[in-house]
């Protein structure tokens, strides 16, 4: 699984599955990605200052909207 490669212990994998994660920069960046889904790909800019302001480039940014 591609978690455990990257080092995510499987509680944080399913967490993450539920958009949720005890890690606050993950977090930001999960809530990113639930209102990406929940928006048709729209979501505010408000939404993309937030998540960069966690510590995520726009290239990070752009590579986890593409897993989606």
């Amino acid at each position: 699984m591609l978690a455990n490669r990257v080092g995510l212990a499987d509680e944080e994998t399913l967490a993450a599955r539920q958009f949720r994660s005890s890690d606050e920069k993950r977090a930001a960046l999960l809530a990113f990605l639930r209102k990406v889904i929940a928006g048709k790909d729209f979501v505010a800019y408000d939404d993309i200052a937030a998540v960069r302001q966690a510590g995520y480039c726009d290239g990070q940014i752009a590579e986890a909207i593409g897993y989606i």
